[in-house]
């Protein structure tokens, strides 16, 4: 289970557990521009909500159900000012809008010490209108070619 605690540097230039090839694409033309912003990374972060009732008696089926239901945060910048948190895709569209819209509101019920200052998407393209509903709900559109 990835966490927070599994930082990995700027610099590294490996692929991302669960990055599917074309947004570990993306995601390359990203860190070798924008992404030099942020210091460090952490890669395929589950989310659970950090609640709910136990569904299974036994606690490792407990800990089986929630790491299979759990939404997993493709990348999360890290620098002293807080988090970022990151949906990269190649060709982004609603769904992405919709995750990280779902990530915002979940991450802060599994990690509520932690200061989120921004949530973006990080694409090679992106249909104008559901960029501007993107950013009208407060979300950055980081657009790397």
């Amino acid at each position: 289970m990835a966490t927070l605690a599994d930082r990995f540097p700027a610099s590294w230039r490996g692929r991302p557990p669960a990055m599917p090839a074309g947004d570990f694409s993306v995601w390359s033309l990203f860190l070798d521009g924008p992404g030099r912003a942020w210091r460090e990374y952490a890669y395929d972060i589950e989310l659970t909500g950090a609640a709910g009732p136990p569904l299974a008696a036994d606690a490792i089926m407990q800990a089986t159900w929630m790491r299979l239901i759990a939404k997993r945060v493709d990348a999360i910048a890290i620098r002293a000012s807080g988090l970022t948190l990151m949906e990269v895709r190649h060709n982004a569209a609603w769904q992405s809008v919709g995750q990280l819209i779902g990530y915002r509101d979940l991450f802060p019920l599994d990690y509520p010490t932690e200061i989120v200052e921004a949530c973006a998407i990080v694409t090679d393209a992106i249909d104008p209108q559901i960029r501007a509903v993107a950013e009208r709900q407060g979300l950055l559109v980081m657009l790397v070619t």
